[in-house]
């Protein structure tokens, strides 16, 4: 899968007020990065759990995510990406993307009956 985002790529990203307010699989966040705190990283929402989420990149082959750090605390999470406002020719939201199912797996090798 091609990576959603690109350097130099501008966005907005809202904060949630409540400290309830989850994300959803598909969601692109921000967080701090695992390994250098001062670092801000863009990854979206694999997988999450009552308390920690699995970060994925778009692009697996050249993405770290959590694969490499591992999943991270929901509490770690600074905001959901929702809109790229610049550059001029790449503007628009940014919603909830479903990642492919890999090939081979059975929800993708068999329909259900019916």
């Amino acid at each position: 899968m091609m990576p959603t985002l690109a350097p130099g790529d501008r966005l907005v990203v809202v904060v949630p007020r409540r400290p309830d307010v989850r994300p959803a699989a598909g969601d692109l966040v921000v967080t701090a990065d695992p390994r250098l705190r001062s670092r801000a990283l863009v990854k979206r929402v694999g997988a999450i759990d009552a308390t920690t989420v699995e970060l994925v990149g778009d692009n697996a082959a050249a993405s770290t995510d959590s694969r490499a750090f591992g999943r991270v605390p929901i509490a770690s999470l600074q905001g959901r990406v929702v809109y790229r406002y610049a550059p001029a020719g790449r503007v628009g939201p940014l919603g909830r993307r479903r990642r492919p199912r890999p090939a081979g797996t059975i929800a993708g090798a068999w329909r259900s009956p019916g």
